[in-house]
């Protein structure tokens, strides 16, 4: 449901990094969305609604800068995704394709 790196994740040889992954049960939709600035820098706090007709779910990322969805999706291509973060222009993705384990990164503005 989390990866903080983000995956995949290049590792020079003779180098370490620490790498914390959060499990979940595996579902046969799910959606974990990223939302970094424009250096790539995750944004911790913003407001990730997913959305669809007759289905809504609003998450906050975590200090990976990540939300995850697994309760509730359908197999569709019409899902909005709205973020908002203070400090930051709202972005909205539309036509997000939900088939399976999908990922989306977005990425705010100032």
């Amino acid at each position: 449901s989390e990866a903080c790196s983000a995956l995949p994740m290049p590792l020079e040889p003779n180098t370490s990094e620490t790498l914390t992954l959060t499990l979940v049960s595996s579902v046969a939709r799910t959606a974990r969305i990223s939302v970094v600035d424009t250096t790539g820098n995750p944004i911790v706090g913003a407001s990730v609604e997913l959305s669809r007709s007759g289905f809504s779910d609003t998450e906050v990322t975590s200090t990976c800068g990540q939300v995850f969805f697994n309760a509730g999706l359908i197999a569709a291509p019409d899902y909005t995704v709205d973020v908002s973060a203070p400090g930051y222009v709202d972005h909205t993705v539309t036509d997000v394709d939900v088939n399976g384990d999908e990922t989306l990164t977005v990425t705010l503005t100032t």
